[in-house]
Formats: structure tokens, C-alpha cells, sequence
């Protein structure tokens, strides 16, 4: 495999993983709006049971894609390092990504994403925790 190969392999990944990342983002959009439809109609605490573990799958679904795009990068800096230590050419731009990743030597296997997109996700689970449970201001859904 030369390194062209490798880098289309992976562009394949990226986009995957961009279509996940949209499905989402739509899913995260659901969610805002189902908790605002169950504060306005007041929903029984079934209900809001309901939408409160439709919102966590839709944060570990998030934290899944977030932990397969860093995935994707370390093994691609794994995978060109592997074609260099082999004495293989690589571009500039490739050589740049193996050090821009850590020069890894093993595949990444650990179902977590990195600490920035950790941190989002606990983000966005305390808001949609808190958005569904938390008390309302006073009078933010009267009509």
C-alpha cells in the first residue's frame, strides 16, 4: 500500500464519519425541541424519562463518533509511519501528521474521543439534563 492509498482509505473514514456527525447534529436539534415541547405541555415524568434517555443516546451516539474520528487520525499516523519506517517516501504534509498526532506506534483501541470532544458532550448532556429536569424561570412558558 503506498501512501496514496492509505490517505484515500482514510478519506473514506472522514467522510463517514462527517455523515455521522450531521446525523447528530439532527438528533441533538430533536432533542432541544422535545424538551421544550415537554416544559410547554407540562409532559407527566415518564415522559420526561423518556426524553431525558433519548437525549443520553443521543450524547453517547456523539461521544461514539467523536471516539472513531480520533480513531481514524491516530491510525492514519500509524499507518503513514509505518509506510516511512519502511523506508517509503511520504510527503511533507504526512510527515507533518504523523508528529501532529504523537508519532503513535500502535492503532488506536480506546472508545473514548479527545478531552475537547469529551468535554462537549459532558456539555451538552448537563444541558439536556438540566433543560429537561431543571426548574424553569418564572413565567418562561406561560402563553
Amino acid at each position: 500500500m503506498n501512501e496514496f492509498e492509505v490517505l484515500q482509505y482514510f478519506q473514506s473514514g472522514f467522510q463517514q464519519n462527517a455523515s455521522y456527525l450531521l446525523v447528530v447534529t439532527i438528533l441533538i436539534c430533536l432533542n432541544f425541541y422535545l424538551i421544550r415541547r415537554a416544559r410547554e405541555t407540562n409532559m407527566p415524568s415518564y415522559g420526561k424519562a423518556l426524553v431525558t434517555v433519548f437525549g443520553l443516546m443521543t450524547v453517547y451516539f456523539g461521544w461514539t463518533v467523536g471516539a472513531f474520528l480520533r480513531s481514524m487520525q491516530v491510525n492514519m499516523a500509524v499507518t503513514l509511519g509505518e509506510l516511512k519506517n519502511k523506508g517509503i517516501s511520504i510527503s511533507a504534509a504526512s510527515n507533518d501528521w504523523i508528529n501532529e498526532m504523537g508519532s503513535p506506534t500502535e492503532p488506536y483501541s480506546a472508545g473514548s474521543p479527545d478531552v475537547p470532544t469529551m468535554i462537549f458532550w459532558g456539555i451538552i448532556a448537563l444541558m439536556l439534563i438540566l433543560g429537561m429536569w431543571a426548574p424553569a424561570p418564572e413565567g418562561a412558558y406561560d402563553k
